[in-house]
């Protein structure tokens, strides 16, 4: 059982072919709920693969705006700082996870430690509304919130299989944005501050709709392939087991009648 899961690890998050097929006798000793888990967790990493990259470009993007809207490059800079040594633990873990495998037994922990990696690059990214200068142009503000949506887009799309970590990264950059926007508007009415408060709300209860129904997709699509995986090897158990006892010319038991639903 437990020397069998440490033994044999699972590296389908770098093989997607086979991913939610599971081998062996490995295989056997893995109950519905344990496949969904091992899968989900798999899907997690398997997503976020190369997006680390993608946040750091967005950064370095950001900073130049910032730099044009009178952000001094000591401040923009240091935010940067922290954002790359964030992104670059996260880079460093996922390459450990990679090599270790996923297991029943880790698969939890490790989504459990890459979720909170995860939420506090949020944090870094919502973080950004105090980088703002008190007179910052239209062009920023906008930006502002394209920077925001693509994460939390990204975040929704690409994670679909563990609603709990957009609707949090929603929470941490959407959320704290909103403020901003209600408050420049409120000191500024003459920017487009008050258009922004509104798109963001909107986003903010769009995406996660769409994004949640594509969770509930995820996840009947992991039981129900999880619940084949466990009909399949009953069906091999059976028919070994029936060709053993032919081999021995033993009598072959019959199976119990399935009751009516």
């Amino acid at each position: 059982g437990l020397v069998r899961h440490q033994t044999c690890r699972l590296t389908s998050m770098t093989n997607p072919s086979s991913r939610e097929q599971l081998s062996g006798e490995f295989s056997r000793t893995l109950t519905v709920k344990e496949r969904i888990r091992l899968v989900r967790a798999e899907t997690f990493f398997g997503h976020a693969v190369g997006n680390m990259v993608g946040i750091l470009l967005g950064g370095a993007i950001f900073c130049v705006v910032l730099y044009h809207a009178g952000v001094s490059i000591e401040r923009s800079g240091a935010w940067f700082s922290i954002l790359a040594m964030l992104t670059g633990a996260v880079a460093l873990f996922e390459r450990k996870v990679r090599k270790i495998g996923l297991t029943p037994e880790n698969a939890n922990q490790l989504l459990r430690m890459r979720f909170r990696m995860g939420i506090t690059i949020g944090m870094a990214y919502g973080s950004t509304i105090f980088l703002m200068p008190e007179n910052a142009n239209d062009i920023s503000l906008v930006f502002l919130f394209l920077l925001m949506s693509s994460m939390v887009t990204v975040s929704s799309m690409g994670y679909a299989a563990v609603p709990s970590f957009y609707l949090t990264m929603i929470g941490v950059t959407l959320f704290p944005l909103s403020i901003y926007y209600a408050y420049y508007a409120f000191n500024h009415p003459q920017s487009v501050a008050a258009v922004m408060f509104a798109v963001t709300l909107l986003w903010g209860v769009m995406i996660p709709r769409k994004a949640l129904l594509n969770s509930r997709l995820v996840r009947s699509s992991f039981e129900v392939n999880a619940r084949l995986t466990e009909e399949i090897w009953s069906r091999k158990e059976r028919l070994s087991y029936r060709r053993r006892r032919r081999r021995q010319n033993l009598p072959i038991a019959p199976r119990a009648p399935s009751l009516p639903t």
